[in-house]
């Protein structure tokens, strides 16, 4: 599982709103909301889809960081 760093949330977002990147990577805008304010966590996939399609040349460990179990 990963946790969104949320001290990166501004940086992330760039300005957009969540549900438009909830709707690129194919996600409820509540998931997603509740992912950037850390409440859940999420797959490896999802935080790539996420990392990847708003910041193409950034890796996944900037924004997110791994939940060892």
């Amino acid at each position: 599982m990963y946790r969104f760093k949320i001290e990166k949330k501004e940086e992330f977002l760039e300005g957009r709103k969540i549900g438009y990147i909830a709707e690129i990577i194919g996600i409820a805008r509540e998931y997603m909301s509740s992912i950037l304010n850390g409440s859940r966590h999420c797959s490896k996939l999802v935080a790539f889809c996420a990392t990847k399609s708003i910041h193409p040349d950034a890796e996944i460990s900037d924004y997110f960081e791994i939940i060892k179990k």
